[in-house]
């Protein structure tokens, strides 16, 4: 099982978001998938495979991420 890392900048990121997003997001770090879409928001992560961890990065809305 992989350890979910979130980034200290995400965690400041989701005190802006709205509870329905946090919700979906918090949902998603208990099954984080390939595919880092939730909504109008994205997630950018990295998989640390040595050390078995997920690390969030970003949570933003999509237009700001690509």
């Amino acid at each position: 099982m992989y350890e979910v890392v979130i980034h200290r900048k995400v965690c400041r990121e989701l005190k802006q978001v709205p509870k329905t997003y946090l919700r979906i997001f918090s949902a998603l770090v208990n099954v984080l998938k390939t595919n880092p879409r939730i909504g109008d928001y994205r997630v950018v992560y990295f998989v640390d495979k040595q050390n078995q961890a997920i690390h969030g990065l970003k949570f933003e809305r999509r237009e700001k991420v690509y």
